[in-house]
Order: structure tokens, then sequence, then C-alpha cells
């Protein structure tokens, strides 16, 4: 069974170290540059960008699809006969008569 946790964060500490040198670089060129304001303005401007990127990252404000494939994973592996899953998902924030469901239907494949 796969740890896709872990790879979800090498995935995230990778974008971030990608962003991280794409500001360095931005910099650099800023201070070489520094003479052309209209360049030093649009370079900061790319800077800022780039660090509300890198926020977002870190934040991962994404439904936690790994903890659901985890389940899945774990539930195959006591039933091997098993041949799909169905997830519900609900918000809790909807009133009752506006309730919202979504229904998955996920076929797992067998590997061979």
């Amino acid at each position: 069974m796969e740890n896709y946790s872990v790879k979800d964060s090498g995935l995230t500490r990778n974008a971030i170290i990608l962003l991280e040198r794409i500001i360095v670089v931005l910099g650099r060129l800023r201070v070489d540059r520094i003479l052309d304001l209209n360049l030093c303005r649009t370079i900061e401007h790319l800077i800022l960008e780039l660090e509300k990127i890198r926020i977002l990252i870190n934040l991962l404000p994404r439904l936690d699809w790994i903890a659901i494939q985890n389940i899945i994973d774990e539930a195959y592996s006591r039933d091997k006969s098993s041949t799909g899953a169905n997830i519900m998902l609900r918000w809790k924030e909807c009133k009752p008569e506006d309730e919202r469901i979504l229904l998955i239907h996920y076929k797992i494949t067998k590997n061979k």
C-alpha cells in the first residue's frame, strides 16, 4: 500500500523549493537592474505573486483525497473481492433542505 501522504508532502516541498529559487533569481535580477524602475516594479510584483502562491501551497485547501485513498486501500486489503467503492460527500454548512451530496463511484482496478 502506497503512502500518498508522503508523496503529497514531497511534491509540496519540491514546489516550495522551486518557488524559492525563482524568487532568489528575480531578487538578483532586481539588484542587477536597479536603475530600471519599471523592471524593478515588475519584478517586485512577480515576487509578491510568487509569495502568494507559496502560501497557497502550504495551506493545502483541497479535499483530503489521500485519506480517502488510504481508506479504500485498507478496505481492499481486508476484502480482495471488492470491485469498487461508493464515496458520499456531504457539506455540513448547508441547511437540511439545501443539502448537497456528491456521490462518487470508484472502480478498483487490479494490477497484474
